[in-house]
C-alpha cells in the first residue's frame, strides 16, 4: 500500500532531497522543538502563516522523542493538514511530559540500588560494635539484668517488608507507560502509516527476533505488514528499557496475514535517525522508483539534510572509567539520576551516525548539505531523559532558544566535541534554509505536470543549486 496524501511534490521535479532527522532523547525533545518551531516559523514569512514542515522535507525521521515529533508533524488532521504545527511541540511536551514521566518515581532506583547493594553483605562490619558491647558488658548475662527486656525481631518483618517492595519495583520498567499510550492513541487515533502527509523513517527494535524494525513510508509498497498505526509505532520506539515497557501489538495485513511485533525504543539501533532515512531513499532509488528519476544513490550533492540533536553532557564528563569500575548491574542502571547504560548506547548511536554523515558528506565535497544542530553542553538535570519538573522543562526551552544564537558548529572527528566552523549562528543558518526550502518547493510546483507555467523555471533552478552552497558562507 502507498502513500496516500503527498503535500510536496517529488524529488524528481527538483534538485534537491531534503531530508529531517530528529534525535531520541526524551524530555529533551523540547530543545530540537524549540529549533523546529523557528524554522517552521521563517517558512511561514516566506510563504504564508499555513505553511507547514512537511511541506518542505521529502523525509522525516525520528526515533523515540524524535519519532513522536515526526508523527506529530506528519500526521494528516480532518482537513488534510498536519496535526501539529511545530509551535506546538513546546506545549505538548510541557503538559504530557509529567504524565509520561511522574516524578514520584524518580529516586526509586537510586534507593533500590542502596538497598540491594546491602544485601550482598552488611553494610558495616561490626568490629567496633563487638569490641565496645564486650568491654561494657563484659560477662554480664541476660538473668542479671534489673529488668525485664524483649527482642525487637517481631519489628523486623516490617522494615524488610518495605525493602521487599522497593526490591519488587527493579521487576519492571521505572514508569508504566500508561499516559504514554492513551496520549498517543488519543492524539493519532487510527491513522496508520500509509497516510502521513510526507515519508516518514521511525527506528524501533524488535526484542523477540533481536533485530531492528525500521518503520518506513517507502517499506510499506514492498511491505504492507509494516502500515502500522502510527500510535503504536510511537509507543514502541519511544520504549526505552528501564524507563517504559516494551511494546507487543499484532497487525493484520489487506491479505489477512498476521503480522507480530515486540518492540523497545529505536535509540537502542539508531538513536540518530538520518542515515536510516538516507538508507531508504537508496533503496529508492535502487527499485527504480520515478518519484527520484534520474538521481544515483551516490548523487549526495542532492541530499539537503538537517539533524537535530536533543542535547548531551558530553563537556560535563559526568561518568569515568573509575566510576564505572566500581558498578555492578544497578551502577549501570542508575548514577545520579541517570542510567549510564542507556547514555552509553543512545549518544554513541548517534555520535557515530554524525561522524560517518559528515565524513561521507565532506569527501564527497558536499559537507554543506548536512547541517548538524547539537548541544554538547548540557549539566545535571539538563541531560536527564525523563525529569519532567516544570523548571527542567522550561530550562530545557531555554537550551533550544540558546542554541538558535550559537554559533555554527560540527563534531571534530578527533575529539568528539563540537567545534564552530562559522561566524554564523545556527538561527542564521536556519533562515537560510528556509529559503532554500521555499525555494525547492517553489521550483517543483513549476516543474510538475500541475504547475502553474514556467515563469521564472531558470531563475528557481539557479537559486536553489547555488543556495546550498552558500548556506555555510561567511
Amino acid at each position: 500500500m502507498e502513500r496516500t496524501n503527498s503535500l510536496l511534490q517529488a524529488p524528481t521535479y527538483g534538485n534537491l532531497i531534503t531530508v529531517l532527522s530528529i534525535d531520541g532523547g526524551g524530555v529533551r525533545g523540547l530543545i530540537p522543538g524549540t529549533i523546529l518551531a523557528f524554522l517552521e516559523d521563517e517558512l511561514q514569512k516566506l510563504d504564508g502563516e499555513d505553511a507547514r514542515l512537511a511541506d518542505y522535507f521529502d523525509v522525516m525521521a525520528g526515533t523515540s522523542t524524535g519519532g513522536l515529533v515526526t508523527a506529530m508533524l506528519a500526521a494528516p488532521n480532518e482537513n488534510n493538514r498536519p496535526l501539529f504545527a511545530a509551535k506546538d511541540i513546546k506545549e505538548f511536551y510541557l503538559q504530557h511530559c509529567p504524565g509520561i514521566f511522574p516524578q514520584d518515581k524518580s529516586s526509586m532506583f537510586g534507593h533500590a540500588r542502596d538497598i540491594v547493594k546491602s544485601l550482598e553483605g552488611p553494610k558495616y562490619d561490626g568490629k567496633y560494635l563487638h569490641e565496645i558491647a564486650k568491654e561494657k558488658l563484659g560477662n554480664t548475662k541476660l538473668h542479671q539484668t534489673f529488668t525485664n527486656i524483649t527482642s525487637v525481631s517481631r519489628y523486623m518483618s516490617s522494615m524488610f517488608g518495605h525493602t521487599r517492595n522497593i526490591v519488587k519495583s527493579l521487576e519492571g520498567p521505572k514508569y508504566d507507560g500508561k499516559y504514554l499510550h492513551e496520549i498517543a492513541k488519543e492524539k493519532l487515533g487510527n491513522i496508520k502509516l500509509h497516510q502521513t502527509l510526507t515519508n516518514i523513517v521511525v527506528p524501533t527494535f524488535d526484542i523477540k527476533h533481536m533485530q531492528p524494525v525500521v518503520f518506513s513510508s517507502y517499506e510499506i509498497k514492498r511491505t504492507p505488514s509494516v502500515d502500522v498505526l502510527l500510535s503504536d509505532i510511537c509507543i514502541g520506539t519511544s520504549a526505552a528499557p528501564t524507563y517504559l515497557p516494551a511494546h507487543h501489538f499484532n497487525y493484520e495485513g489487506p491479505n489477512g496475514e498476521v503480522r507480530e511485533f515486540n518492540l523497545i525504543d529505536g535509540g537502542v539501533a539508531a538513536n540518530n535517525p538520518a542515515l536510516a532515512a538516507i538508507n531508504e531513499v537508496s533503496n529508492e532509488i535502487y527499485s527504480g522508483s520515478p518519484d527520484f528519476f534520474p538521481i544515483k544513490p551516490s548523487d549526495y550533492h542532492r541530499y539537503l539534510v538537517l539533524s537535530l540533536g536533543t542535547g548531551t553532557a558530553k563537556r560535563e564528563e559526568k561518568y569515568s572509567a573509575e566510576m564505572a569500575a566500581k558498578w555492578g548491574i544497578l551502577g549501570w542502571l542508575s548514577c545520579g539520576g541517570s542510567s549510564p547504560l542507556i547514555d552509553v548506547f543512545t549518544h554513541a548511536s548517534s555520535d557515530m551516525v554524525d561522524f560517518h554523515l559528515s565524513t561521507v558528506f565532506k569527501a564527497l565535497h558536499c559537507e554543506n548539505n548536512y547541517i548538524r544542530i547539537q548541544d554538547d553542553t548540557l549539566t545535571g538535570n539538563l541531560s536527564s531523559v525523563d525529569i519532567s519538573t516544570e523548571e527542567n522543562l522550561r530550562n530545557l526551552v531555554t537550551v533550544g532558544e540558546e542554541l538558535l544564537k550559537k554559533p555554527v558548529s560540527k563534531v571534530n572527528l578527533s575529539t568528539g566535541v563540537c567545534e564552530p566552523i562559522s561566524q554564523h549562528s545556527n538561527e542564521e543558518i536556519l533562515k537560510r534554509l528556509a529559503e532554500i526550502l521555499s525555494k525547492e518547493r517553489r521550483l517543483r510546483q513549476i516543474r510538475s505536470p500541475q504547475g502553474q507555467g514556467r515563469a521564472h523555471y531558470g531563475q528557481a533552478q539557479a537559486e536553489t543549486s547555488s543556495g546550498v552552497n552558500q548556506i555555510m558562507a561567511d
